[in-house]
């Protein structure tokens, strides 16, 4: 009879045969299995080494601790990118490239999976043989599928020391590729809010054409609206936008008045 120790061993003996074999068939197959010579061919048709930064850190080191206190590491990240808008247009644009070309690379990879064998009641040695070889190649194929990394991640890390060295405060925090566009869109659009107000205000202003200008001048008789001088008073006399243009006034007859510059400077961007 059998002792546990013996048993051991024949079940180690077993799994070293049974591994062999495994290996040597998943050998044989990978040698002669022409759609792992396809997926050779796939991955040197899609190249993603180096296509995309892992991690860019971001350190920030504060002069005192009250500025510690007040560090928001959001807004850390979203002034780093408003004020470096382009690398991050880089970052972003190149993962959603990857992302672009991952799908694609798994659409046709998926396309060699071979379709399982359907399992008849009878089996023939042919069957079996071809069971093995798609058993196999499924291995195969799966072990060397292209799986890069495809996100780029944020580490922030915002501190403080004291002066002797004593206390040391550290925020850290990691954002991942989606926390990370979300931040990136939002202040983008925020840009590109600011960028359409300066463009409507710079529009508007220009509006004021010299015959525009005239034709407000005759029209409150080169008379200051506030306080009544005119230029023989030695004041200069401006054309001003009533309702400010920051504030969403038109360049229309109606919203224009004379003032002298003190009234204009004094006004302000104020209405009125």
């Amino acid at each position: 009879m059998l002792d546990v120790r013996d048993l051991t061993y024949y079940l180690m003996i077993l799994v070293i045969i049974v591994s062999v074999i495994h290996i040597s068939l998943l050998l044989i197959v990978q040698q002669t299995s022409p759609l792992y010579k396809k997926l050779k061919e796939l991955n040197k048709k899609y190249k993603f080494e180096g296509r995309l930064v892992k991690k860019v850190p971001l350190v920030e080191k504060c002069s005192n601790k009250k500025e510690f206190d007040k560090a928001i590491i959001d807004d850390y990240l979203q002034r780093n990118i408003q004020n470096d808008l382009g690398t991050f247009d880089k970052i972003i644009n190149s993962n959603e490239e990857t992302h672009k070309l991952y799908r694609a690379y798994v659409k046709e990879f998926n396309q060699l999976i071979p379709e399982r064998i359907i399992n008849t009641k009878f089996f023939k040695i042919h069957d079996i043989k071809l069971w093995i070889i798609n058993y196999y190649e499924r291995i195969i194929l799966r072990f060397y599928k292209l799986r890069p990394t495809h996100y780029t991640k944020v580490s922030i890390k915002i501190s403080y020391s004291s002066p002797q060295g004593k206390n040391n405060y550290v925020k850290h925090h990691e954002y991942s590729y989606d926390a990370l566009k979300r931040h990136y869109d939002y202040v983008k659009e925020i840009m590109e809010r600011r960028a359409t107000r300066e463009n409507i205000i710079r529009i508007e202003r220009s509006k004021v054409t010299p015959g525009v200008r005239t034709e407000v001048l005759k029209r409150d008789n080169y008379t200051c609206k506030k306080c009544g001088r005119t230029a023989n008073d030695g004041v200069m006399l401006h054309v001003d936008h009533i309702i400010p243009v920051s504030k969403g006034g038109k360049t229309e007859l109606s919203n224009l008045q004379t003032l002298c510059d003190s009234c204009n400077l004094g006004k302000s961007n104020k209405d009125n």
